[in-house]
């Protein structure tokens, strides 16, 4: 059994930790995005649409009620490096 690496690389979006390439955006280490975070096209994905998924997982694993998963995840996402400053335009 291989020892999980001490501290993992988290997307900058989202916070998902990023063990190996294949967490990583088109399979790329230095990409500092998870594959979830973005599209097809190379794009990153929105911070309402980042911020829906998560307040969606949080809503479905910790049976909570829409808004006050949506308040976490707001909260969540303000300490995350692509959202620090604040959420961009639309």
């Amino acid at each position: 059994m291989t020892k999980p690496p001490d501290k993992f690389i988290h997307c900058i979006t989202c916070g998902v930790p990023m063990r190996d390439a294949a967490d990583h955006a088109d399979g790329d280490l230095t990409r500092p995005h998870c594959r979830g975070c973005v599209r097809p096209d190379g794009s990153i994905i929105t911070y309402d649409e980042v911020c829906e998924h998560m307040a969606e997982h949080l809503v479905q694993t910790l049976d909570l009620h829409p808004t006050a998963a949506r308040t976490i995840a707001e909260e969540r996402l303000s300490n995350l490096p692509a959202w620090s400053a604040k959420p961009p335009a639309e």
